[in-house]
């Protein structure tokens, strides 16, 4: 007879299954058989130490290991962010520990992360969840950890956290295919899979472009070939320099106040330095948003220059006290390591454009000898002579790349004094027309008519003051693209940015999306192509841009390949979503296309397909009807 007491106990028995969701963490050794062949005692000493050093940490994280079969470790964590933080932290114990020790002893473990139901029974737990997690596993390289899409959204926002999209992959009994993500603890650059061969064989390119071209062709094709993004070359593959020009990069200058409310100041320096240098055709010059890549990180001249591709480092500080100014430049051989030029600057602070081209004068000096009177006059445009309203321009650009509402407000406001200060500051100008461009864009303005009315008057206003600027063009084509929808005004006006400065990265990616919309895909990826050599750390919109190229000229392969590197640098943006889609069903992946097409709902809930021409100005009618019926194919309305 069972009596109250005993139903009571079969109520609390913990004995029985229980279902919950939990992030699950599988790690194995890699070949571990070959090593117990090797030397048996060793393995088994060091298989000891190192699960000690995993089950240490699974503790420290408020997890708890499951399971410890052979070589293999099971956990699960009530958290997947503790979880992938968890494994970030083993591997570096484990990377510690192993290198102590003799080659052949070395035991690389390597990890994989699911985020799925599992049932508990007897202090074990069991399901698909488990099984997704090993063959996760299986598929990492030793010492990596991969994680699958599940986990990578619920960490996909953790500060200091970084994620490169690996690909879908099937696998035994699981029924649809699992996107996989890379994790590291720093940033990826840029990833390859094979030499991209496009060539402009359909139409050729306007005259004013045919020279930067031909220069691009030339490191394409004969440089040992640009990657395709988005197949995993490790960050750290070097880049080839430049034939035939002298490459630089200009590092971040450390604010030496230690204020990070003078940050503006000293990264607004860093990026004038960068605008007078590359004025030169003789140089190259690698794109502020690679260089600042290296803010405050400690980075080596020659690890930068194999990095980036660049033969030349320079990196300096600076210090502003009251009316004071103290700026430290050098100039650095990343082949050898020695230093070419030093000097040290004690100036009143309206003495900072004269300082600023003493700096810029000696670089060149010491890469190529005395400057040309060509090269002279390219240096000495001024763009304003008043230093209170450059700093405020310089407070303005802070503001505005933060790209927020708020921010973009604010920006405009420091934009504004600017200007009062000096009217005729070109730049001044052209900057406060993309605030109005952003409001337009990201519909941030209750009166997007007259966002874009102000936008266009001011880039056009901005190229009024000066014709000389490869920046005031370039933002005049970027509004003529995205607020009155003219492609052919916005290539002309990115040709123009272009010719004035052959290393404007974003003048290049401006025209490459120019040149997408206006029905030359083929164009503009090669063009994109010569953004990212400019930019090698580039942001999402190039991979993006990319994509969307070779979707349209039938690429679509290369597509999917391409926009999920995309994603993977910036998973916010819409553009690589909507687009991957596109490629996606295309090819007819259907399950992928709507898996993707879910994603993009979870951005954008009120997406609608009819809104496609509005935000994407495709030119050609048949290529639009063609992006919109492989959207709605994937299910999306």
């Amino acid at each position: 007879m069972v009596t109250r007491e005993d139903r009571k106990g079969m109520m609390t028995d913990n004995s029985l299954p229980q279902r919950r969701l939990a992030a699950i963490l599988s790690a194995d050794v890699v070949d571990y058989s070959r090593h117990m062949q090797d030397d048996e005692a060793a393995t088994i000493a060091a298989h000891r130490q190192t699960r000690q050093l995993i089950a240490d940490s699974v503790a420290r994280h408020g997890g708890r290991v499951v399971h410890t079969a052979g070589d293999s470790v099971l956990a699960e964590f009530d958290s997947a962010i503790h979880c992938v933080q968890c494994a970030i932290e083993i591997q570096k114990a484990l990377a510690d520990y192993i290198a102590g020790l003799p080659a052949a002893n070395r035991l690389r473990w390597r990890i994989g992360i699911n985020v799925g139901d599992v049932v508990a029974d007897s202090g074990t737990i069991h399901g698909d969840g488990i099984n997704v997690a090993a063959r996760v596993q299986a598929l990492a390289e030793p010492g990596g950890i991969l994680v699958t899409g599940i986990a990578y959204n619920q960490v996909r926002r953790t500060p200091g956290l970084h994620c490169e999209f690996n690909g879908r992959h099937r696998f035994k009994n699981i029924a649809e295919p699992v996107p996989v993500y890379r994790v590291t603890s720093e940033p990826s650059g840029p990833s390859a899979l094979r030499v991209l061969r496009f060539a402009l064989h359909r139409r050729a390119v306007r005259p004013a472009l045919a020279i930067a071209v031909v220069a691009l062709a030339a490191g394409v094709y004969f440089n040992g070939g640009f990657p395709l993004p988005g197949s995993g070359r490790p960050a750290s593959s070097a880049v080839s320099e430049p034939a035939g020009q002298m490459s630089i990069a200009v590092l971040p200058f450390a604010n030496l106040n230690r204020d990070p409310a003078q940050d503006y100041f000293s990264d607004g320096i860093t990026n004038e330095l960068i605008v007078s240098l590359s004025k030169l055709p003789s140089l190259f010059v690698i794109a502020s948003h690679s260089s600042f890549v290296y803010k405050d990180r400690p980075a080596r001249a020659q690890d930068v220059g194999r990095e980036l591709g660049v033969r030349y480092v320079v990196e300096g500080g600076v210090q502003k006290a009251g009316t004071r100014l103290r700026i430290t430049a050098q100039l650095v051989d990343t082949h050898t390591g020695f230093q070419l030029w030093a000097e040290r600057y004690d100036r009143e602070l309206r003495d900072l454009f004269a300082l600023q081209d003493d700096v810029t004068g000696k670089i060149v000096s010491a890469l190529a000898g005395t400057l040309t009177e060509r090269e002279r006059r390219l240096l000495a445009a001024r763009y304003t002579t008043s230093v209170e309203a450059y700093d405020y321009f310089l407070r303005g650009r802070a503001l505005y790349i933060q790209s927020t509402r708020a921010a973009n407000h604010e920006a405009r406001a420091m934009l504004k004094y600017a200007i009062d200060l000096d009217p005729g500051f070109a730049r001044a100008h052209a900057s406060l027309a993309l605030t109005h461009v952003e409001d337009f864009r990201y519909r941030w303005s209750a009166d997007r008519p007259l966002s874009a009315q102000r936008a266009l008057e001011a880039a056009r206003h901005a190229v009024r003051l000066d014709k000389t600027s490869s920046q005031t063009w370039q933002v005049l084509s970027y509004a003529q693209l995205f607020v009155a929808h003219r492609t052919g005004d916005a290539i002309e006006a990115a040709e123009r940015a272009i010719v004035l400065d052959p290393n404007n990265a974003d003048a290049y990616s401006t025209l490459g999306v120019s040149m997408l919309y206006h029905g030359q895909p083929e164009e503009a990826a090669t063009v994109i192509r010569r953004a990212m050599r400019l930019n090698p750390l580039y942001p999402s919109q190039y991979a993006a841009v990319l994509g969307q190229s070779y979707y349209f000229a039938n690429q679509h392969h290369d597509a999917v390949t391409v926009l999920e590197d995309a994603v993977s640098r910036n998973s916010s943006r819409l553009a690589s979503h909507l687009f991957l889609v596109a490629a996606l069903s295309r090819l007819g992946r259907l399950d992928d296309a709507r898996w993707e097409a879910s994603e993009l709902l979870t951005l954008d809930p009120g997406f609608v397909v009819d809104d496609v021409a509005k935000a994407f100005p495709v030119r050609d009618p048949e290529q639009l009807a063609r992006l919109t019926h492989d959207l709605r194919q994937a299910g999306l309305k």
